[in-house]
């Protein structure tokens, strides 16, 4: 074994229990987020539903629970089997940790330049990645603080856990290196639901997987993650 694979030695995590993690996310997030529609329904009843703050309010709040459902379900996992956090990656860099970082971020936006070109030049405008909120959202104080509390504080360290620590490392010992990169990036592309997104998302997933890979630890890529959407919600927030 080298020692860039020594870090996953001791997880006891493999395929099938990432396929009962990914049915339990499923599961967990229509559980979460039928109700949370069903209170914006209501809430909005009369008006269109982007327009009523409340109703916006609901579905943000179920997007945060679910994205909190990706952070602490793969910690049980591990924690449960007597485990610590440092088993999904969740330790200072091995080697290279801010330029992998570095790297990583620089890699994502290659990427969406790149996809951005050919997508525009076969003609193919309705595939550009677009936001997944609404302009609204970003003239409201309370949902733009709701999206910040998603995007910027917990959705880097929970979809780096989720999608790099637990599935990447569950299916890396059995798949190897280059294929459970693919796998955990397809999964993550397919998680951001917007046809524009799988192909880029999967590939900025297979990056960040191999940064994770790299150094043996989520920061650097925790870091990419989270520098990439602060420029987002800070494009999208001065441009409302």
């Amino acid at each position: 074994m080298t020692t860039s694979e020594s870090h996953i030695e001791g997880k006891v995590w493999g395929i099938g229990d990432v396929a009962l993690a990914l049915l339990a996310v499923v599961v967990g997030a229509v559980v979460i987020l039928a109700p949370a529609a069903g209170v914006a329904a209501v809430l909005a009843r009369g008006t269109q539903l982007e327009e009523h703050e409340g109703a916006m309010a609901a579905l943000l709040g179920g997007n945060i629970a679910v994205e909190a459902l990706l952070l602490l379900l793969p910690l049980w996992v591990v924690m449960r089997r007597g485990h610590k956090a440092t088993s999904l990656g969740w330790r200072w860099p091995r080697r290279a940790g801010i330029w992998a970082g570095i790297g990583a971020l620089t890699a994502a936006y290659a990427i969406l330049g790149v996809y951005g070109v050919i997508v525009q030049a076969l003609g193919l405008d309705e595939l550009q990645p677009k936001s997944a909120f609404p302009e609204v959202v970003f003239e409201r104080p309370v949902l733009i603080a709701l999206v910040g509390v998603m995007v910027l504080a917990l959705a880097p360290i929970a979809e780096e856990t989720f999608f790099r620590g637990f599935v990447f490392g569950g299916l890396r010992r059995r798949w190897g290196i280059v294929w459970a990169a693919l796998a955990s990036g397809v999964l993550f592309g397919l998680m951001h639901l917007q046809a524009g997104a799988i192909v880029p998302f999967t590939a900025i997933g297979v990056v960040f997987a191999l940064a994770y890979s790299y150094t043996g630890s989520l920061l650097p890529s925790i870091w990419a993650h989270l520098a990439f959407n602060s420029v987002s919600f800070g494009v999208l927030v001065a441009s409302s």
